[in-house]
């Protein structure tokens, strides 16, 4: 009995106070868990290169941190219409607006300092369709997955 005893101590204890610590670790390096819809669920990688088309980024929008892909760049015509998001005449997957009130922009070039985020994972994201283009100062970080289900 004793002994079921001395190996349920670490068992108990020990394991997972390791497994939180190797968690908060992880997170302090930069590792990320997404659980939203917005992208595949998965493990991520904090950067804090420059966001580019295409890139997964972390964006302060009303309050909130959101987890979007930058869909528009500086120079980028975006129309936001009742068919959806066109960049550059381009529609945009996923974008049709399932909302009455969405953002409208008729071609609408993109200046310096200003990106439009979306997801094209969804149809039922809150992005740029709904709140139109951010500045990039919002952008918190960019994030590479590594593992997605």
């Amino acid at each position: 009995m004793r002994t079921i005893s001395k190996l349920a101590f670490p068992l108990l204890v020990i394991l997972p106070a390791c497994v939180v610590a190797l968690l908060a670790a992880s997170y302090l390096l930069g590792m990320r868990f997404n659980v939203s819809q917005s992208l595949p669920k998965g493990i991520y990688w904090l950067t804090r290169q420059e966001a580019r088309r295409g890139d997964c980024v972390i964006v302060a929008v009303g309050g909130e941190h959101l987890l979007k892909k930058v869909a528009g760049v500086p120079g980028d015509i975006i129309t936001i219409n009742e068919e959806g998001v066109f960049v550059n005449g381009a529609w945009q997957r996923n974008s049709a607006p399932i909302l009455q009130t969405y953002f409208h922009l008729d071609r609408h070039h993109l200046p310096d300092g200003e990106v439009l985020v979306l997801s094209d994972y969804t149809p039922r994201s809150f992005d740029g369709r709904y709140f139109g283009p951010v500045s990039t100062g919002n952008i918190s970080c960019s994030l590479v997955p590594l593992i997605t289900w």
